[in-house]
């Protein structure tokens, strides 16, 4: 009989002492692992209340000679992905299995499987979407009590898995919208920013905050964002400001490499850039996002609505809750 291939998150299940090790924010693993392997994160990972944690992997998947039993309790705090004898693909969580639909594999079909660990105030709901060439899949699962916290994965039966990879960033980094958890979309590009030397990588000892603002505006040091022109609404045209972001690269230390800042182009930002105006001061003001396109570079020319006296512009990555100039 044939084991169960499975990809599998532990809250905590296992001592921390597997030889294997897992960096959580690293790029994904090029190692083809085999068989039964038991891999211990390199920090523990905290699904935090508005976080969202993401797991990945590619499984080149087997078959069980006998159906999962799906009557049988799980052992352990475990979110389990595995294969049933007649191809159907099942999510285990919170003591409940779910089956993807429209999408089975066969023998050594190799599947894409990417989770997202979505955490509420109480309790953590997982998005599972599985790809298979051109088919893919995505199992919601219910809310399961509780904010848990993963120290490994464990793949275990016949199969192989490469492509591993565990993302996970702080809220007091990447903020969650109102009443939602963190976009997958930024937590992953919050990796690749992290890994590149000349961003993220430049960012060591900085803090929370300075880590957010520079993600934001994708760069690796101090970032800004200037008005540079301004155009007052005339003969019934309204009228417009003309903003531009930059930068003051900082060395590993945290500290200046130099005083004069680099232009931080505006079509390549991790934030979105929001104007807020009003028509005085102190008044009630509003919020808008202002689309940025691939052909916007340095600048980026708004037009203002009627009204907007006072404006304030800046790049966020969750939209500002002003309601005054």
């Amino acid at each position: 009989m044939k084991k169960l291939p499975l990809f599998a998150a532990l809250c905590l299940a296992l001592p921390l002492c597997a030889a294997e090790q897992l960096a959580v924010n690293a790029p994904a693993t090029t190692d083809t692992l085999k068989g039964d392997n038991t891999l211990t994160l390199d920090k523990d990972v905290v699904v935090e209340a508005g976080g969202t944690v993401l797991f990945s992997a590619k499984l080149t998947m087997t078959l069980p000679s006998d159906p999962v039993d799906q009557s049988a309790a799980v052992e352990g705090d475990k979110l389990v992905v595995t294969a049933d004898d007649d191809g159907s693909v099942l999510v285990y969580a919170g003591g409940k299995w779910y089956q993807a639909q429209e999408l089975t594999v066969k023998e050594n079909d190799t599947l894409e499987v990417s989770v997202e660990a979505k955490g509420g105030q109480d309790a953590v709901k997982y998005v599972v979407t599985f790809k298979k060439g051109d088919v893919s899949s995505t199992v919601e699962t219910d809310e399961v009590s509780g904010l848990p916290t993963f120290n490994t994965v464990v793949l275990a039966g016949e199969g192989e898995a490469t492509g591993l990879a565990v993302a996970a960033v702080s809220t007091g980094i990447l903020p969650p919208p109102k009443d939602g958890s963190q976009d997958a979309e930024l937590v992953g590009k919050f990796v690749d920013w992290q890994n590149d030397s000349d961003k993220g990588g430049a960012m060591k000892g900085a803090t929370e905050t300075e880590i957010s603002d520079a993600f934001a505006m994708n760069v690796g040091g101090k970032p800004s964002l200037t008005i540079t022109d301004i155009t007052p609404p005339e003969g019934g045209k309204p009228g417009s400001i003309t903003v531009a972001g930059s930068y003051v690269p900082v060395s590993a230390d945290g500290t200046a490499l130099q005083a004069e800042a680099e232009p931080a182009p505006l079509n390549a930002i991790n934030g979105t850039l929001y104007i807020t105006y009003a028509s005085e001061l102190g008044g009630t003001a509003t919020t808008v996002e202002e689309k940025i396109s691939a052909g916007d570079g340095e600048t980026k020319t708004i037009t203002l609505p009627p009204g907007a006296i006072f404006v304030k512009a800046r790049v966020a990555l969750t939209e500002p809750d002003d309601d005054t100039l």
